[in-house]
């Protein structure tokens, strides 16, 4: 029934994607847009790269150069792009959209930042601390390992019940939403020394030196945690380790914050409010937030401005709409009726 269900929602989404095409050309894109002036649109990237490599190949994180020109251009044009912290403070005027990317890819400083100067364009970057520093994140390590010796690291991932016989990306989803951050690090030891010493590994995160050029250029930065990991499945001494940005905090302009992969915890977001956070990044609908300082971003990797405005203004909001009244039809129904118009009575205190 779940798969059904699952099947049938992007059958829909297909279609409201075709429909939203449609109307992008027929020239209604404007008055459609403007019909809901005050909604905050947000756009979720991560890599910008021309080609990619073993470390990103396969995550379906990446796009190309020249498709995130046609997506500024469409954003330039139909709406007001603003900074994330104008948002926060309620500094925008109507069809605000906010650009932001998730880990700091050293391609968002080289091919992204470039191309959002020349239009004039801000854009927020959430960093990963240990990327910062020059660290390889796991995600990126991890697969690696499964594109370039997934024969070699079979007998490893043959211990784990939820990872033996699984593909790249099986193996990369149960790791993401499952594992701890210990059981991760353990996973990624016995990686390390079973495979032979990488030569010349790529850069792929900005330094330092580079977020203070970027900074300089408009470009605001938020905290992505220490490491990457799935804040559902980290206790309350990992989650300060993860949360605290004390160690990247000269890199940091904007008091925001984005989930890895999306996913949070009561105990996350209770850690985060205390942290001050004035906003949370999640990812796609939420259209029920957990936290009234969640806002959601839209991963937006459609290759023309019809199907990107269908994303947007057509198929997004038609699905939000759906989730909300199922959810309304799934509350439960009172027991009991209240009385209506019941005279008051006194109670003995």
């Amino acid at each position: 029934m779940r798969n059904f269900a699952k099947g049938l929602a992007q059958i829909l989404r297909s279609h409201l994607r075709w429909v939203g095409a449609a109307i992008y050309h027929l020239g209604l894109a404007d008055f459609v847009i403007g019909l809901s002036p005050n909604r905050v649109r947000s756009l979720l990237y991560h890599s910008i790269e021309r080609s990619t490599n073993a470390y990103i190949d396969g995550l379906d994180i990446n796009i190309h150069p020249d498709i995130f020109a046609i997506h500024l251009d469409f954003a330039k044009k139909h709406y007001s792009v603003v900074p994330i912290d104008d948002v926060t403070h309620g500094l925008y005027g109507p069809k605000p959209l906010v650009i932001t990317f998730d880990d700091g890819y050293k391609s968002v400083e080289t091919e992204a930042v470039p191309l959002l100067r020349a239009r004039d364009l801000p854009a927020t970057v959430y960093l990963i601390g240990t990327a910062v520093i020059g660290n390889m994140v796991w995600v990126n390590e991890l697969n690696y390992a499964l594109n370039t010796h997934p024969e070699e690291i079979q007998h490893i991932l043959a211990d784990y019940p939820t990872l033996a016989g699984q593909d790249r990306a099986g193996v990369m989803w149960h790791v993401q939403s499952a594992f701890t951050p210990s059981e991760i690090e353990l996973l990624m030891c016995r990686i390390e020394n079973e495979l032979p010493a990488k030569k010349d590994p790529p850069i792929l995160f900005s330094d330092a030196l580079a977020v203070a050029q970027m900074r300089k250029w408009g470009i605001s930065f938020g905290f992505h945690t220490r490491d990457h990991y799935n804040l559902q499945n980290c206790g309350p001494a990992m989650l300060e380790r993860q949360l605290n940005p004390r160690f990247i905090q000269s890199c940091l302009n904007s008091n925001t914050f984005a989930y890895p992969f999306g996913y949070f915890s009561d105990l996350a977001i209770h850690s985060l409010e205390a942290y001050g956070y004035e906003a949370l990044m999640t990812v796609g609908d939420n259209s029920a937030p957990a936290s009234l300082l969640h806002r959601e971003r839209s991963e937006v990797k459609a290759k023309t401005a019809a199907m990107m405005f269908a994303q947007l203004e057509i198929e997004e909001p038609v699905m939000a709409f759906l989730h909300h009244m199922k959810r309304q039809l799934r509350k439960p129904i009172p027991s009991k009726l209240p009385t209506i118009l019941a005279p008051e009575t006194s109670k003995p205190r």
